[in-house]
């Protein structure tokens, strides 16, 4: 019996003896002692101990843990940083593509209000255009001289000496009896008199 339990004894002080055979207690120029499961590093004096006191073993389990939270945090930290970076990328190109979006709004909205103003401007003109004919186009023999009334028409009106409600009035040139049949002379009652114009030559007057 006492054999066996020499055997184990000398066992347990075996595998105690091994396993601190790679803690190593490492002593800096300054006289302060260091326990480490790694190779001291350079400058420090080298000692590798098989067996620590329970001050020691504290120590050390002490040390061995700071060291490893201190990798967990840094862990942690690097981890958090790579997130952040990542977050700022996606956060950039969704404000890259809302910016985008934004001015491509605008452009069509910009594109649609010009479009706008043209139809708006196009429509007035064709209105005045077909006032106009309306006003014109009941002239006496209007097929025959539509040019000379319509560009005759526009000067007077254009110059203010004539308006488009007397030419309404009046439903366009009216052909002038007081000439010769053959003459092409027409007559607006215009401003209180007469304008006449020979749909000829294009001249107008009083």
């Amino acid at each position: 019996m006492k054999r066996i339990l020499c055997i184990i004894f000398f066992c347990t002080l075996f595998i105690i003896g091994q396993a601190y055979a790679e803690i190593y207690k490492c002593q800096r120029s300054n006289g302060t002692i260091d326990y480490t499961s790694k190779a001291c590093p350079n400058g420090l004096v080298k000692k590798k101990t098989q067996w620590l006191s329970a001050e020691e073993d504290m120590r050390l389990k002490h040390k061995l843990e700071q060291e490893r939270l201190a990798k967990l945090e840094k862990k942690r930290l690097q981890k958090e940083k790579e997130i952040e970076e990542k977050t700022d990328v996606v956060f950039q190109q969704r404000l890259e593509e809302i910016t985008l979006v934004a001015e491509k709004k605008a452009e069509i909205e910009a594109a649609y209000r010009r479009l706008q103003r043209i139809s708006m401007a196009q429509e007035k003109k064709d209105r005045a255009n077909l006032e106009f004919y309306d006003a014109i186009s009941g002239s006496d023999s209007y097929s025959l001289h539509k040019e000379a009334f319509n560009k005759a028409a526009g000067e007077l009106i254009h110059s203010g000496v004539c308006s488009l409600s007397e030419f309404k009035e009046m439903g366009g040139w009216v052909r002038s009896y007081n000439f010769r049949k053959r003459a092409a002379v027409f007559f607006l009652y215009c401003d209180g008199r007469n304008m006449y114009l020979n749909a000829i030559t294009g001249k107008h007057g009083r």
